[in-house]
């Protein structure tokens, strides 16, 4: 069973989150009060939530290739599951849902609210021809990082190091920057060798 609003950001572990407010062309710069107001009237629905990137929206696993973090963590370590007292471990967990909460919000909150009804048409019209729909994985996932979340961890862990403008994090264009060069050292899976 899937809820969005359970799935959340590590309180425990901090990672840099743009809250609402803040403005993307401005580097980080606190917009006036006034810009919000006009801003929200301007685009009503399309104003992101304040809880943006912190929690899911229900529907947002069936835009994205999801794993939950206890299976991520199996794979990526082959160990049977992580040490919840281990602080490695708890920052590995966290960083597997910090990754998992990027890729839920790299689509827009109107998209994922809208992708259900498409899902149920489909699967509909589908039962026409009595097809059930390619929806229902029985599994299991492949047993390598066929996601790629190695290299999104390491992103993520690299974002939270100081910057020129922060102590606490990177800025997102650094991060942009040295994406395709992570992005370079993505290990071919065992079937593709």
């Amino acid at each position: 069973m899937w809820c969005g609003k359970c799935y959340t950001s590590s309180p425990d572990v901090y990672f840099h989150v743009r809250p609402p407010g803040y403005d993307q062309e401005e580097g980080g710069e606190k917009i006036d009060p006034k810009d919000i107001a006009r801003l929200e009237e301007a685009w009503h629905k399309k104003h992101q939530a304040k809880d943006a990137f912190l929690v899911t929206q229900n529907g947002d696993h069936t835009l994205v290739p999801f794993e939950c973090d206890l299976c991520v963590s199996r794979k990526l370590t082959g160990r049977r599951g992580p040490n919840s007292k281990n602080p490695q471990d708890q920052l590995f967990g966290a960083v597997i849902r910090r990754v998992n909460l990027d890729a839920f919000w790299s689509r827009a909150a109107s998209t994922v609210k809208g992708n259900p009804v498409r899902l149920r048409k489909g699967i509909e019209l589908l039962v026409l021809v009595r097809l059930e729909g390619p929806y229902i994985h029985e599994g299991p996932l492949p047993d390598h990082d066929h996601c790629g979340y190695e290299v999104a961890i390491q992103m993520v862990l690299h974002s939270r190091q100081s910057g020129v403008n922060s102590a606490d994090h990177l800025q997102m264009e650094t991060i942009r920057k040295l994406r395709s060069a992570f992005g370079n050292q993505v290990r071919l899976s065992p079937q593709s060798t």
